[in-house]
């Protein structure tokens, strides 16, 4: 590896304020198998891939150096030990437990990509351009903004549904009972499409009726499919905040749902607005009873 040296602080990410382009100096490289080598600058527009939750993709995109591009072929989630100069890769982060916020490590955006040994030498210490590729990053950022919009009402529509048998303090920052964050056990966020996958165990059955919510499904699309196009019709912003950070920085995802201010942190990327979105459909399957499926496509204009 060279350039271990170089590794400080954590990479400044600017894809939270929707970058698509960047500039900056690759201050460190290690060749990895198969001829390739993982990339690390200051600054990168980029979005890597989260070694905890990889509901949402790695952004594509390529990397130029003296008018050559070198095409992604993954980006990812590094850390790096200051003391022992350690540095875990994507996967071994979460095998080697270690936290984003334990004390002497950096976190990094790592880009991946097919090189050989000379290319590996030529691209350490030089300014590299960073080219994402918009009109997917634009695709996987639209299906993550429905994704949230579509969590916090699911939880206002099963309140006033009224499937909670008993009080429940963890609420959303609507106010209502939030039930995507304590049943939710998959999400995918794919191009224009989010999908979310809910179970009540056998400890929440006491909390939620689980049989009026499966039994309830088709109401509870229909009422889904129709708040999401209201609020894609009123031109309502969305923001992520802070636009420009630390990797391991904590960023708020923010909107107005009937004037009322909605948050919820988020690691991933958004859009300010649906300007191309036409509709979104949605369809509610049942999985078994205790669970089931939440898919919403975003239907865009040509």
């Amino acid at each position: 590896m060279r350039g271990i040296e170089n590794l400080e602080k954590d990479t400044q990410v600017t894809f939270p304020g929707n970058e698509m382009m960047g500039e900056s100096k690759v201050i460190a490289v290690k060749a990895l198998e198969d001829n390739q080598v993982i990339v690390f600058v200051e600054t990168t527009p980029f979005h890597p891939v989260d070694h905890l939750w990889p509901d949402q993709p790695a952004d594509k995109g390529h990397i130029v150096l003296n008018k050559v591009q070198y095409g992604l072929i993954n980006c990812v989630t590094a850390a790096f030990c200051l003391e022992t100069q350690e540095l875990l890769i994507d996967k071994e982060i979460k095998e080697a437990k270690i936290r984003r916020a334990q004390t002497g490590w950096i976190w990094l955006v790592g880009h991946i990509i097919h090189a050989d040994e000379t290319i590996f030498l030529e691209l350490f210490d030089k300014a590299v351009k960073l080219m994402v590729d918009s009109e997917y990053r634009e695709a996987l950022s639209q299906a993550h903004t429905v994704c949230h919009l579509a969590a916090l009402f699911l939880n206002k529509i099963l309140s006033d549904l009224q499937v909670w048998k008993k009080p429940h303090d963890q609420q959303d920052s609507l106010g209502n009972p939030d039930f995507d964050k304590l049943t939710l056990t998959a999400s995918k966020i794919e191009e224009n499409t989010s999908i979310d996958e809910y179970r009540v165990g056998k400890s929440l059955r006491a909390k939620i009726n689980i049989k009026l919510i499966i039994e309830s499904l088709e109401v509870i699309q229909y009422q889904m499919q129709d708040s999401l196009n209201q609020w894609i019709s009123s031109d309502t912003p969305a923001s992520l905040e802070p636009r420009i950070s630390d990797l391991s920085a904590v960023r708020i995802w923010k909107t107005n749902i009937n004037n009322r201010e909605a948050s919820i942190p988020c690691g991933g990327t958004h859009i300010a607005f649906f300007d191309r979105a036409a509709r979104i459909e949605t369809t509610l399957n049942i999985i078994d009873n205790d669970s089931f499926k939440m898919i919403n496509r975003i239907q865009v204009n040509a």
